[in-house]
């Protein structure tokens, strides 16, 4: 197998490269797309809700699909290059030629976007653990693309968050032209990465749609499975929650912004400090620390009230160093999975392994979007008096930051002893 050197800066920085504006791409999906589709565009926003709602559960059953395929045909390169021209295609509607919309083909649109991104950022992720078999590379590479995706989603939400705050135009002239932002720099970013950059290619042992059955008999995917999504829940409640608390719990809507710039800024900063640290000891133990270190932190947010946005502020910061390793760590285990998997199972399992994870962030996100029921049924109400509601404002600090501690408690426990250390997976991979 033809291996990118691990400690070199310009093989990281090249590999890195595409999350940047893959971020870009699919962070406005989430943070901005639907207000603006509505508000701005003026479609309905029923069928703006059901649309895109009908392409996450098309997103989530794409994955294991994409990651059987991906390993049993095509090389990495392939199969990225084949996803570019459906994300490209997804961006021009939706962001450059948005007015020319209907709720059906922004329908369309969506799910050409979410198909292209999805064969693309899996197969950008499986590369990343077939560049390299060196237990701290895997590190570093993960690290790289998620640090450049942490950077992307900033730059998306100063940008369009700055737009959106000068009204309509402003924001429709942003979409505009970060759709033509995207449509030049997907193809420069992934061009310049798989020109210079070895194939990593691996040998020809793909994995059967048989062998999705088996996987939940592997002790270590299946620990980190269910440390992934508890960490993974545990990062979607605040996401979803997050102008909703800032808004009525701290009573500073106007924080919300700078508050998101500092607390990506912090994970991206960061992240050298984590890589150093699984170095020194071990990827796993280090990803525990990071959980216990943001869960120290946050158990307080529940009790903070209007007037207490400095001390929020100051947890954004401390909470944001942790997000880097949130982001690397797991994915940089999961590889170092696929060579223990290869090793018992003789296949090729990349693709598949990554797919999972990018199916279990989404069931995350899926399960965040239930705290609103939750809040509804307790009365919590967007503007009017809703500040003076205790009872439903308890409730909001409860789902935003003590069920998240919750989880993360419950990620660092499941991952104790987890089998796979720096010693056995060099025995392992030296059986390949």
């Amino acid at each position: 197998m033809k291996q990118a050197n691990p400690t070199s800066r310009l093989p990281l920085l090249l590999y890195g490269l595409p999350g940047l504006p893959l971020a870009m791409l699919v962070g406005p999906i989430y943070a901005f797309l639907p207000n603006y589709l509505t508000e701005t565009v003026g479609l309905s926003a029923v069928g703006v809700g059901l649309a895109l709602s009908a392409t996450r559960i098309w997103d989530v059953v794409s994955d294991p699909i994409g990651g059987v395929v991906s390993d049993r045909f095509g090389s990495r390169a392939g199969w990225m290059i084949a996803g570019l021209p459906l994300s490209l295609i997804g961006v021009f509607f939706l962001f450059v030629e948005a007015c020319l919309l209907s709720v059906t083909s922004a329908a369309l649109a969506s799910i050409a976007l979410f198909a292209g991104w999805t064969l693309t950022k899996l197969n950008h992720d499986a590369w990343g653990a077939e560049l390299t078999r060196d237990y701290d590379g895997r590190t570093r590479y993960a690290s790289a693309r998620e640090g450049a995706g942490l950077l992307g989603f900033l730059i998306v939400v100063v940008w369009l968050g700055a737009a959106d705050a000068q009204g309509p135009a402003a924001l429709s002239s942003a979409f505009v032209a970060l759709g033509w932002t995207l449509l030049l720099a997907l193809p420069l970013c992934f061009g310049l990465s798989l020109f210079i950059l070895p194939s990593g290619e691996r040998e020809r042992s793909p994995a059967r749609w048989a062998d999705i059955k088996a996987l939940w008999q592997d002790r270590a995917l299946r620990k980190l499975a269910i440390a992934f999504l508890l960490n993974g829940i545990a990062a979607a409640l605040p996401a979803t929650l997050f102008l909703d608390f800032v808004e009525y719990r701290l009573g500073r809507g106007d924080w919300a912004g700078p508050l998101l710039i500092v607390y990506f800024l912090c994970g991206v900063l960061a992240i050298p400090g984590w890589m150093a640290l699984s170095r020194r000891f071990d990827k796993v133990l280090a990803w525990r620390l990071s959980m216990g270190w943001a869960t120290v932190f946050f158990i307080i947010v529940p009790f903070l009230r209007a007037g207490d946005e400095i001390y929020f502020a100051i947890i954004c910061v401390l909470t944001g160093i942790s997000l880097g390793a949130d982001l690397a760590l797991p994915a940089a285990i999961q590889a170092d999975i696929v060579d223990t998997r290869r090793a018992a199972t003789g296949r090729q399992q990349t693709g598949l392994l990554f797919a999972l994870l990018g199916m279990l962030t989404k069931l995350a996100y899926a399960f965040g979007i239930l705290a609103y029921p939750v809040l509804a049924f307790a009365g919590f109400r967007t503007g009017g008096n809703v500040g003076g509601d205790a009872e439903s404002l308890m409730v909001l600090g409860l789902l935003y930051g003590a069920i998240p501690c919750a989880a993360k408690c419950g990620a660092i426990w499941v991952m104790r002893d987890f089998p796979i250390t720096r010693r056995q997976l060099s025995e392992a991979q030296a059986t390949l």
